[in-house]
């Protein structure tokens, strides 16, 4: 067991003012240094989680106009820790988007007005062109008579959700115009049974007038539809969340009818219905939708955990784990709520990402380098999460033995799904086309 101490050596002098001996005077400063590490520590973990977030803490003093930024606003900002002096007046003025800093502006006064938390986004434009999309949150702190003293909030760089959101928007609106200008009946049934899309060509099947039909609910169009086998299908669509495919002939108002193969699919507001008029040829040709889900709402901190454990002399991970709230939020439990071991980890990451997830690991422990990788959880309900890991190796500063492993898992789910609904949505709309073709 070490042990620090503080030595004060002291020399003490006789009555003739000869010097008689010393003095040593000792304090164990172990608690100290301890804490001084542990602090430390803290400060790496919460760095590099800022980086990995795109994640900056500041706050503000309305008196001296002067601000302390954490290590994750320079970077955002582009800033030269050495050369920032606090005054970010002129600094504001020159990085946040022209068009952006009235509204930047407003909401900042806004806090003080309403003694409210305000929330929102601009863009920064930095010096060599690039352009950044930024979200952040300013509170108020107060003294103790009850006046506000200062803002204080995070900001972090949206720009890669941003792009990827923009990506979405463009994918579903190329996605509407290949449903505007299709052969065949496209309609969109929200859960009120109301019509919230309809397409030309369902217009043409209809025989009716588009007018007549958005807005209202499917049984106010056609009277009596709900004691049909059709709805019967189309109501276990909508509560089963099932698709269905069918041939359907459809009887209208002047004694004629007409056939159609019918695909029906749930989405995210009710039911997609794809039509095709079969009367002359009753051949079936699948064509089924699903619209994107939106992405979740990204105005809200990255879903961000850390985590550590200790290593043996042989560079093997050892005792329990240390994981923070998030973490374990991230797997799927509650806080402190279970005891985490190397078991426990490797039991909910994917089966198929198993040896890849211990082999990249290992390596980061036996060669003390930081790496980063991706793999799939399972949490204990049966969902899977896709998260990104960041392992860095902790080493003893006098023998240079690695001691710990520490690390920052973030979970990327949704940006994974938006980039997967994005290439599924191009798919279909080339399996639309095709079929459209035939």
């Amino acid at each position: 067991r070490s042990q620090w101490l503080r030595w004060e050596i002291r020399p003490w002098y006789t009555d003739s003012g000869a010097i008689g001996g010393i003095v040593i005077f000792s304090e164990d400063t172990t608690a100290r240094k301890v804490t001084q590490e542990a602090l430390r520590e803290s400060q790496d973990i919460l760095a590099e989680a800022e980086s990995v977030a795109k994640l900056g803490s500041w706050k503000w003093d309305p008196v001296t106009h002067k601000a302390t930024w954490s290590e994750g606003m320079f970077e955002i900002f582009a800033v030269d820790r050495e050369s920032f002096d606090g005054d970010i007046d002129h600094l504001m003025a020159s990085r946040i988007h022209p068009e952006d800093l009235p509204t930047a502006t407003e909401t900042a006064l806004a806090t003080f007005k309403n003694h409210q938390p305000m929330t929102w986004q601009c863009r920064l434009l930095l010096p060599n062109g690039v352009v950044r999309h930024v979200v952040q949150e300013g509170r108020l702190s107060y003294g103790p008579d009850g006046r506000p003293t200062a803002i204080f909030g995070y900001m972090q760089d949206i720009t890669e959700r941003t792009q990827a959101e923009q990506a979405l928007r463009e994918s579903e609106e190329r996605y509407h115009r290949t449903l505007d200008n299709m052969l065949e009946g496209c309609q969109i049934i929200g859960f009120d049974w109301r019509y919230l899309y309809l397409n030309a060509s369902v217009i043409g099947h209809s025989r009716l007038q588009r007018d007549h039909m958005l807005g209202r609910k499917i049984m106010e169009v056609y009277p009596g539809i709900e004691n049909t086998e059709l709805f019967t299908i189309l109501n276990r669509c909508m509560t089963e969340r099932t698709p269905r495919s069918l041939e359907n002939e459809f009887a209208y108002d002047d004694g004629t009818s007409a056939w159609f193969d019918l695909s029906i699919q749930p989405i995210p507001e009710g039911l997609f219905i794809l039509s095709i008029d079969i009367t002359e040829r009753k051949q079936a040709v699948n064509a089924l939708q699903e619209m994107a889900r939106n992405m979740a709402d990204a105005q809200h901190i990255s879903h961000l955990g850390s985590w550590e454990a200790k290593l043996t002399p042989d560079k093997e991970l050892t005792g329990p784990h240390i994981w923070s709230d998030e973490c374990y939020r991230i797997f799927g439990y509650e806080p402190g709520t279970t005891a985490v071991t190397t078991e426990l980890f490797f039991q909910h990451v994917h089966p198929d990402d198993r040896d890849g997830v211990a082999e990249t690991f290992m390596r980061a422990i036996q060669e003390g380098t930081e790496v980063s990788y991706q793999y799939r959880l399972i949490r204990n309900d049966g969902s899977v999460r896709t998260v990104h890991d960041t392992v860095k190796v902790s080493v003893d500063e006098r023998t240079g033995q690695p001691v710990k492993a520490v690390g920052i898992v973030q979970d990327i789910t949704e940006s994974k799904q938006a980039e997967a609904t994005i290439a599924q949505l191009n798919r279909r709309m080339e399996l639309i086309l095709n079929s459209a073709g035939e």
